[in-house]
């Protein structure tokens, strides 16, 4: 527990330098330090900055969705880069499709053991509803001629005799 605690504080942390970090970028490309538009470098640097410590935190706890949130992140920062560069749009679609395919496969590789599918029939040992349901009517019939329900005689008119009177 004390492990994942601090996992996560350092985690926060990095969030908070990238963030910082991406205000800091933003303030130098609005005084024309950079040749590009500032909001795209502020995003590029908060998307991507923020995807590589989601992707990051989900690899070291060995989660899906947060890996999962963490290479889309990087993948919008990476598209606001190929953006900023002034690459054609349909060189960028092509790279953005390339990379989901391969975030999706990267995905399947990590969480492959949870998605394989171990069905109960070919355990050792398995038996059927039908098996397990005739085993259990079995044992009951057993249990019944063992331990046989008494009955409750009613009392008639031989012991009660006739008092019809």
């Amino acid at each position: 527990m004390k492990k994942n605690k601090n996992l996560l504080l350092f985690g926060i942390i990095a969030a908070i330098a990238v963030v910082a970090l991406s205000v800091v970028f933003f303030v130098l490309g609005l005084n024309g330090v950079f040749k590009v538009n500032e909001f795209l470098l502020g995003f590029m640097i908060l998307s991507a900055g923020m995807g590589l410590v989601f992707m990051i935190y989900g690899i070291v706890v060995k989660g899906g969705y947060e890996t999962a949130t963490g290479y889309v992140l990087v993948v919008v920062g990476l598209t606001l880069l190929f953006v900023a560069l002034s690459i054609v749009w349909y060189a960028i679609l092509f790279i953005d499709l390339a990379l989901v395919l391969v975030g999706v496969l990267i995905l399947l590789a990590m969480k492959s053991k949870y998605l394989t599918v171990e069905r109960t029939d070919e355990k050792e040992g398995y038996k059927s509803f039908y098996e397990l349901k005739a085993e259990k009517d079995a044992a009951e019939k057993k249990r019944e001629e063992e331990n046989p329900v008494p009955e409750f005689k009613r009392p008639s008119d031989e012991i009660l005799g006739d008092k019809k009177d």
